[in-house]
Formats: C-alpha cells, sequence, structure tokens
C-alpha cells in the first residue's frame, strides 16, 4: 500500500433482480351505464320513476307515479265504425224518358243509386224546373249529359276508360239527345192535335233516315264501341234508343217506324249489347225501360190483334196472346180459356221485326 494513500471500501457487488417485483396497483372497474338509472341532473322525482323505486308515502300522495295515466280500456261503445258514403240518388220518373241511360251506367258501372219521383225545389239542383237531377252528398246537378258522365266517371268498371273513349261515349250520348227531343215533341205535337198525326209520321221517319245511317257508320260489326270487352256509355246509350219505350219506342210505334228492321247492322249492335251478362241482369228486372205511362200500346191495339204480356215483378218472361177487348185492355195468353189484364202488353210485330226481348 503506498506512502499517504487513503483506505477505500471496496465496491459492494450489484444485487441480482429480485423475481418477487410488485405488481401494478389494479384500473379500477370502468362504471358501466346502467339502463335503469337517469342521466346526471335529473329530478329526484325523475330518478325515482326511472328506476322504479319510491316510498309508498309518495305513491299514497299521488307523486311521481300520478303523473303516468293508467292504460285506457276501449270498451265496444267507443270504437267509431266509420259511415258509409252515401248513394248517389237520382230524381226522376219512373220510365225511361231522359233518365234511363243514368239507370244503365250506374247498373252496368257498378255504382249502386237511389231514385226518388219527387223533388219540389229544383232550384239548388242548378234547374229552373226540369230534371233528372242527382244529389251525391253535397253535390247537387242537373241535365242528363251531366249526370250520365259524372255517374260514368265514378263507376269502379269504366275507371279505366280513356280520354279517347270517353269522347266517343260522350258523342253517343249527344246523339241519343238529340234523338229523344226531337221524337218527344213530335209525339206532344201528335197527341196534341189529332190533325197533326199524318206530319207527325212523316217527322218521325225523316229524323230517324236523318241519324240512323250516321250511326250504323260508327258501329263496329263485331263486339263494342270501344273495342273493350264490356259495353260502355256509347252502346248504352244505343240500346236506350232502341228499347227505352219513351219516348224512342212511342215514337217507333205511332209513326209506324220499324227501326231495327230499316237498319239491320243497329239491331245486331243492339242485341249484342242487350246480351252482356251485366246489361241482361238489368234489363230483366228493369221497369222503367218498358214503362208505358201515357198507355199508347193499349191505345195502339185492336180485338184480335197478337200481342205479348208480362206482369212487372212476377212473369218477367213474355207469353204471346189475343186481345179480347179494350178499355179496359184485356187478352187471353195462348193456352189459357180466360182472359185478364196484365201491367204491360205489346204488339208481337216488334219482336218478330229484330227488336228483341225488351223492347
Amino acid at each position: 500500500m503506498g506512502c499517504g494513500a487513503s483506505a477505500q471500501k471496496p465496491p459492494e457487488a450489484p444485487k441480482a433482480a429480485s423475481t418477487d417485483a410488485p405488481k401494478p396497483a389494479p384500473e379500477p372497474p370502468k362504471k358501466t351505464e346502467d339502463a335503469s338509472k337517469p342521466p346526471a341532473g335529473a329530478s329526484i322525482a325523475a330518478a325515482k320513476a326511472a328506476t322504479g323505486k319510491g316510498d309508498a308515502k309518495a305513491k299514497a300522495k299521488g307523486g311521481y307515479e300520478a303523473q303516468e295515466p293508467p292504460p285506457k280500456v276501449i270498451l265496444p261503445g267507443d270504437l267509431k265504425v266509420p259511415e258509409a258514403p252515401p248513394r248517389p240518388c237520382l230524381y226522376y220518373y219512373p220510365f225511361a224518358g231522359r233518365g234511363e241511360l243514368v239507370r244503365l251506367i250506374a247498373a252496368v258501372g257498378g255504382v249502386e243509386i237511389d231514385e226518388k219521383a219527387d223533388l219540389p225545389d229544383r232550384a239548388p239542383f242548378g234547374s229552373p224546373g226540369g230534371w233528372p237531377c242527382l244529389e251525391h252528398g253535397s253535390l247537387k246537378i242537373s241535365q242528363s249529359f251531366v249526370i250520365e258522365s259524372y255517374i260514368a266517371r265514378i263507376a269502379p268498371r269504366f275507371k279505366d276508360v280513356t280520354p279517347a273513349q270517353r269522347a266517343e261515349d260522350a258523342m253517343f250520348c249527344k246523339i241519343k239527345e238529340e234523338l229523344h227531343v226531337g221524337y218527344r215533341e213530335m209525339l206532344s205535337i201528335m197527341m196534341a192535335d189529332e190533325s197533326k198525326k199524318a206530319e207527325g209520321v212523316e217527322d218521325i221517319t225523316a229524323l230517324g233516315d236523318k241519324w240512323f245511317p250516321i250511326i250504323e257508320g260508327r258501329l263496329p260489326a263485331e263486339g263494342f264501341i270501344n273495342g273493350l270487352a264490356f259495353p260502355t256509355v256509347a252502346d248504352l246509350a244505343m240500346l236506350n234508343v232502341a228499347r227505352g219505350f219513351m219516348p224512342f219506342g212511342a215514337a217507333y210505334l205511332l209513326g209506324g217506324y220499324n227501326v231495327c228492321a230499316r237498319f239491320p247492322k243497329f239491331a245486331a249492335h243492339v242485341n249484342r249489347v242487350a246480351g252482356h251478362p251485366a246489361v241482361q241482369a238489368y234489363l230483366s228486372k228493369s221497369i222503367s225501360m218498358e214503362d208505358d205511362p201515357l198507355g199508347l200500346r193499349e191505345a195502339s191495339v185492336s180485338i184480335g190483334d197478337a200481342v205479348e204480356v208480362r206482369d212487372r215483378g212476377h212473369n218477367l218472361e213474355w207469353k204471346t196472346a189475343r186481345v179480347t177487348a179494350v178499355r179496359p185492355l184485356q187478352v187471353k195468353v195462348d193456352g189459357w180459356s180466360w182472359s185478364t189484364s196484365w201491367d204491360e202488353v205489346r204488339r208481337l210485330g216488334f219482336k218478330e221485326a229484330g227488336l228483341g226481348d225488351e223492347f
């Protein structure tokens, strides 16, 4: 050891790493949101209401739970059944006239209508006194063409008819109206003045010969006017012209005008329309189509004439018969031994001329 050197303590050997190193302190568990607890800041009452906790005193005093109304019990009397929409109501006479096409359109188009033959005040319907008129809910309208067009518009069967097809329908409606006005005026003159009958016969023929060639030129050889699988308003208008007794049939009768014999294409089309199931169903129960309020059929027959008869709502099929008395009119049905009166009597010749079973 050198002179003057201080004694030094030798360094300690490093200690080996301990295998028992202290573990890190565990992290506190994360708080999960309790769906049953309201968010922070909510009122105590809301907190109790949300957790379903609370004391009996709060319940008894109508506290937080009083804010939740009890479930409502619906009784049968509380249920409101929606009211069915009102049905259109047609105001008109119970014969064909200017109301028959409306009835046909409704029946074939699938619209149920009511009918009334009394309407004292027609001004609210836009009419100074004439009819038909129609009421449907708040709607009040007059004029036959307007009513025909409206019923066709709301008819389920006609909902897909195109604008072009509706235009064709409207044209035939107006042709029907032209014939109706002409024949009605002629009948009025002939019945009011005996001396005008010969002139009236000529006028009936002239009007028919003016229009029916035009009509036949628009009719198809087969099917219906608008080319659909069912008749539309145009077809029904021509059926009305052929078989509605007032005023068409009455004019043909008094004028001796056999329209179907003169115009076989028209007759064939009308019979085709009448054979459609929906039309056939209407004709089988219609009273207005054949109605003769003036008794013109009865006045036009003589004892011994061949006729057909039926009763409304009882015998729908026509029976052949012979006239045995007039004023009152009585007939003897073929095969019967006694005579009786009937609701409807028509000359047998109309059917044989091609006017069909429902003229």
